[in-house]
């Protein structure tokens, strides 16, 4: 079960932990930073390195008040759909991450540049804010189903239409199955 604490946690593969360590030390929250370059975990003052590790990043993304990442589709995904808040920098070249930050910043996700002073105003409003993004994830299974059977059945007359080979007994079966839902 999630317990709410006081930290943020850090995801950003782009960037060595000499410049993460140097941009957050700035800020007076505690961060825990999950990088490819760290093997044990260290302590410097109000950062935390953590080695990869799936079970504890995850530990760490449920309880955590907010995370600072890539704008890559997953890790903001999962962040969202946890009610966290979220501060996200595309990386550099990566036409989907900028993509995605586009998207995310139309809902209500920050989006900083890079990790430069230029921002810091922009994660200080961040960390003060106490909300988060809420996303409604309709459920769409029924809809989906429906609309995929109604396709398939306007193609299936079409085939017949072109005198191709279709065994009518399936279109009738999956007229049947549309009709169900």
């Amino acid at each position: 079960e999630a317990q709410k604490q006081d930290f943020y946690t850090v995801y950003l593969p782009a960037f060595h932990d000499d410049v993460i360590l140097h941009f957050l030390q700035q800020f007076p929250v505690k961060w825990e930073v999950f990088s490819k370059y760290t093997t044990l975990k260290q302590i410097k003052e109000n950062v935390t390195f953590h080695p990869i590790d799936q079970e504890n990043f995850q530990k760490h993304l449920i309880n955590c008040k907010g995370v600072l990442c890539g704008a890559g589709f997953e890790l903001p995904s999962e962040a969202l759909y946890l009610k966290k808040k979220l501060l996200v920098i595309p990386m550099k070249g990566h036409y989907e991450q900028q993509c995605n930050a586009a998207v995310l910043e139309k809902m209500g996700v920050s989006v900083i540049e890079s990790l430069n002073l230029v921002h810091h105003r922009t994660i200080n409003l961040w960390l003060s804010k106490s909300q988060n993004v809420e996303v409604n994830y309709k459920n769409q299974t029924e809809k989906i189903i429906l609309d995929t059977l109604t396709e398939f059945e306007k193609r299936s007359i079409i085939f017949e239409e072109n005198d191709l080979q279709f065994e009518k007994s399936m279109i009738q079966k999956l007229s049947v199955l549309k009709y169900l839902f």
